[in-house]
């Protein structure tokens, strides 16, 4: 009925009042699609996290930064 987790600042430990946890953990970049069109279409940018993952501000920022730079 709760998770416990580390607050990694203080070093203790806090219990969360939960029904149902989901849990996100080893992220991979997602390149399947840019490596079906790569080759197939005359420009192809890979971004976000085809690229890397990261939060989504990241992903933004270089969503901007490419269409920046055409």
């Amino acid at each position: 009925h709760s998770l416990v987790a580390k607050n990694m600042l203080t070093d203790e430990d806090v219990e969360i009042p939960a029904d149902r946890i989901v849990l996100c953990l080893g992220l991979k970049p997602a390149k399947g699609l840019y490596e079906a069109l790569s080759g197939k279409l005359e420009r192809v940018y890979q971004i976000g996290d085809a690229q890397e993952v990261d939060r989504i501000t990241g992903a933004v920022q270089s969503g901007f930064d490419c269409a920046r730079s055409l």
